[in-house]
Order: C-alpha cells, then sequence, then structure tokens
C-alpha cells in the first residue's frame, strides 16, 4: 500500500507507506478523499485507532493502524 502526497505547489506523488509513517488528520482526509472536517469526525469513533502522539493543536496517527482499520470496512460503519 502507499499513500499520495501533495507537494508545494500542488503537484501529487504516490510513495510506498513506511512502517513509521505518521498521519495528522489532513493527511487521512486526502487518503479517503474526503474533507478534513469529515475526516475530524471519523478520528473521533469509538472504534478509530487512537493517536498515538498529540500536540495542542493536533494528532497524529500510525498510518498502518488506520489502513487496518479501513481494511477491516469500519468507514461504513
Amino acid at each position: 500500500m502507499g499513500a499520495w502526497f501533495r507537494c508545494p505547489g500542488g503537484r501529487s506523488y504516490h510513495r510506498e507507506m513506511a512502517e513509521g509513517d505518521l498521519w495528522t488528520t489532513a493527511d487521512i482526509a486526502r487518503r479517503l478523499a474526503i474533507s478534513t472536517e469529515r475526516a475530524r469526525r471519523l478520528c473521533q469513533r469509538a472504534d478509530f485507532p487512537r493517536p498515538v502522539e498529540s500536540a495542542p493543536f493536533f494528532d497524529l496517527w500510525r498510518a498502518s493502524d488506520v489502513e487496518a482499520w479501513l481494511v477491516e470496512g469500519r468507514l461504513d460503519g
């Protein structure tokens, strides 16, 4: 599996997901092709993976945890 990333200037590129990749809510929104607000609501669900790091204005999730959650089909739940 890989992830899409946006470079400055708006150009997107795809790369394989690395073992320790951490995603913000915006990264999750890009991965799911949804708005950041919708991603925030998803991240608050009880069945969504817990963040591995938290800061005053953002949380970070392990990309592999989010991908596993998606594979389990929880997005539609």
